[in-house]
């Protein structure tokens, strides 16, 4: 579905510009970089990517699915949640959308405070 999109595999979905699935019950989603004929390509049974590749170069994904693991800029998430990123900079809440920060819970010992763009949200 779309444009120069090839679905190959048994059960797979490939849809946007330039993308293929070539492996079973898998799916692509975006625009791979067709001017050198390097398409966006879901080669891993079973999954779900989506990516929009800017140049030869970019060839991960920037979400990726599988078996309850989710990768950003990683196809192989060895976390529920795994991010993949280089930092060029130091991290801190100003530069990022949301962040997670664990604290203590005077009734359990736990918990977990969402922080939205410098405000807390428990």
């Amino acid at each position: 579905m779309g444009e120069r999109t090839e679905a190959s595999g048994t059960y797979s979905i490939a849809m946007g510009y330039f993308t293929a699935a070539s492996s079973s019950t898998s799916a692509v989603i975006g625009r791979g970089y067709p001017y050198t004929a390097h398409p966006l390509r879901n080669t891993i049974d079973h999954s779900f990517m989506a990516g929009y590749m800017t140049d030869d170069s970019d060839v991960v994904p920037e979400l990726f699915v599988r078996d309850g693991g989710v990768g950003i800029n990683t196809t192989a998430p060895l976390t529920s949640l795994h991010v993949k990123r280089n930092i060029s900079a130091t991290a801190n809440l100003e530069n990022h959308v949301a962040a997670l920060e664990a604290r203590s819970d005077r009734e359990t010992g736990l918990g977990l405070f969402w922080m939205d763009r410098g405000r807390k949200r428990s």
